[in-house]
């Protein structure tokens, strides 16, 4: 899994994709997102942000 994550001025990190198509798709991703908001810095990761995780184990354990 590969994840997009974005970074503002002010120190703040937050993931804002991710993808299982391969590297290559997301790095066109990852111009398109630079593009749309050259204030933030942009980057590749292959883990997210604790946010991220924690928003997928609440979803989860609200379907089960």
């Amino acid at each position: 899994m590969i994840y997009i994550n974005r970074k503002d001025d002010f120190g703040n990190l937050e993931t804002v994709d991710e993808f299982n198509e391969g590297r290559k798709y997301a790095n066109e991703m990852l111009k398109e997102y630079c593009l749309s908001d050259p204030s933030a810095y942009f980057y590749l990761s292959q883990r997210p942000c604790k946010d991220w995780r924690e928003k997928w184990v609440n979803l989860n354990t609200v379907s089960n």
